[in-house]
């Protein structure tokens, strides 16, 4: 496997069906052949052995025990051998010269680039308010810049960016801090938006509303590490006020794209209700403090 170009890195509890179609578009990359997949997983629906049956291909490496996500994609990043470590999940798919544009945009000085999230799963308003709770960001039209803000499923890295980084990431990897830690070190970070992708998950009304809560929770908890006890203080008082300003987080760069406005508009209350269970999370978390979350598994 020595001189791969590209390392696609994936971490997953109980994906589904997901799977295959996910898979199934990296089969079908220009780039395939110069390319890895591992997927690191602690599933208990079967898809340990539904990756080893049908896409063999595939670098598995199955956990028995739970694994929070940011440690099951520590363990995917510490196999690969790529030149570029794409992240990404199972629940995105992907334009069939996808890999290809991506290593090219690492001939570039950039040390970390990421790209745009289209909508993959437009059926229902419930799909469209998913989308927009997470990815309202990085709709096209975009335009190319530099920043630290980019996508969790659609990030990527030179390796040695990740290599440097493995020993020290205490409980994993989690990119929201890995990306402060660079930016504070000078590292350089591009999005393109020539670089896309979709996000196709078939989300629960419960599933979203239980994952995103879980998601806060554990991103205030590991944040207090580094809080002092005033700003902590800080941080629970205005979490009243926090649902209104995610709300508009999410909603301004949505209607600035002058496009899907009608579903944005018809999905404001489900997004009022993401964001409000995201606040309670985050409350729970600056409350709480640190604790061990190894074993919590979201979304």
């Amino acid at each position: 496997m020595a001189g791969l170009d590209i390392s696609v890195v994936m971490a997953a509890n109980n994906p589904g069906a997901a799977i295959a179609e996910c898979l199934e578009s990296l089969a079908r990359q220009t780039f395939f052949s110069r390319a890895e997949v591992i997927v690191a997983e602690c599933s208990t629906d079967g898809t340990g052995a539904r990756i080893r049956t049908e896409f063999p291909w595939v670098t598995l490496l199955h956990f028995d025990r739970p694994v929070g996500l940011p440690g099951l994609m520590k363990e995917a990043m510490r196999q690969a051998q790529g030149k570029v470590m794409a992240v990404t999940d199972l629940h995105c798919v992907f334009p069939p010269d996808w890999l290809e544009k991506l290593f090219r945009a690492h001939q570039s000085d950039y040390a970390v680039i990421g790209g745009a999230v289209e909508n993959g799963r437009s059926e229902r308003l419930l799909d469209w308010a998913c989308y927009f709770a997470d990815y309202a960001a990085f709709m096209l039209p975009s335009a190319r810049r530099v920043t630290p803000v980019l996508a969790g499923n659609h990030v990527s890295y030179k390796s040695w960016v990740i290599k440097e980084a493995l020993d020290s990431m205490e409980g994993g990897f989690r990119k929201v801090f890995f990306h402060w830690e660079l930016e504070r070190r000078g590292v350089r970070f591009l999005f393109d938006p020539e670089l896309v992708i979709y996000y196709a998950r078939r989300n629960t009304f419960a599933g979203f509303m239980r994952g995103y809560y879980q998601h806060a929770w554990l991103f205030a908890a590991v944040r207090t590490k580094r809080m002092s006890v005033a700003a902590r203080f800080m941080r629970i008082i205005t979490v009243p006020v926090l649902p209104v300003f995610l709300l508009y987080q999410r909603i301004r760069p949505a209607l600035g794209k002058k496009r899907n406005r009608g579903q944005l508009l018809l999905s404001i209350p489900l997004l009022a209700l993401f964001v409000t269970a995201w606040a309670t999370g985050e409350l729970k978390g600056y409350l709480l403090g640190p604790t061990n979350l190894s074993g919590e598994v979201y979304r």
